[in-house]
């Protein structure tokens, strides 16, 4: 199993969980504001105090609460008010990965620690931390990389995406072996982005660019 969130893409468009915007940055996109480094993850844009609720189900790693004068460099300073899950899977436990949410307008809705289900809201949009208007800021990783920096490997949350759209006839006729099958090309596909990622980093660094997170 990977994780699974349940949302589709539809041009700049975003259209379910956790947020319904306009998309305006992707992941990996290369831009002045992170010294010519990627995107760490997709910037989903809506109106202040919009819902932000959980793609999948899982439980708080921790929460991030915005200050009025922030450590420079730390969690709080470059996203605000910020809560990362962390999913398993439900049958054998097994860790799939973390997700993150960013820049709420107000504290979390959610404590370090909670189990949250799929829908459930984690805080409302807004702009605290490094940010020029509301959105969400949304990333993810298939690594034990719990702060998701750019050094632990990230994944594109939108390779991730659920639509719940499939030909259940052909599910149906597709053999318990060779859904297996897909299921671990999938997560190997993962891991290989993941290992892309933080190989990119340290070209990057090697480059001088260093920065670890980004924002906005």
């Amino acid at each position: 199993m990977r994780m699974k969130f349940a949302g589709r893409v539809n041009g700049d468009q975003y259209e379910g969980l956790p947020v319904p915007g306009r998309i305006t940055d992707w992941y990996g996109r290369k831009r002045e504001l992170s010294n010519g480094k990627g995107h760490t993850g997709n910037d989903i844009a809506n109106s202040e105090g919009t819902p932000i609720c959980a793609p999948m189900a899982g439980s708080v790693d921790s929460v991030y609460h915005a200050k009025e004068n922030p450590t420079a460099g730390s969690m709080e300073y470059y996203f605000g008010n910020a809560v990362v899950l962390k999913h398993s899977d439900p049958d054998s436990g097994d860790f799939l990965g973390y997700s993150m949410y960013s820049h709420f307008a107000e504290a979390p809705q959610v404590g370090a620690g909670d189990d949250v289900q799929q829908g459930q809201v984690l805080g409302v949009m807004g702009s605290t931390g490094l940010s020029t208007g509301p959105h969400l800021h949304w990333s993810c990783t298939v690594n034990n990389n719990r702060w998701l920096t750019r050094a632990g490997g990230l994944n594109d949350t939108f390779s991730f995406l659920d639509t719940g759209e499939h030909d259940e006839a052909k599910d149906q006729n597709m053999s318990a072996k060779q859904k297996d099958i897909d299921a671990r090309q999938k997560q190997a596909n993962d891991l290989q982005d993941a290992v892309q990622s933080m190989f990119n980093d340290l070209i990057d660094e090697a480059q001088g660019l260093i920065d670890d997170y980004d924002a906005e």
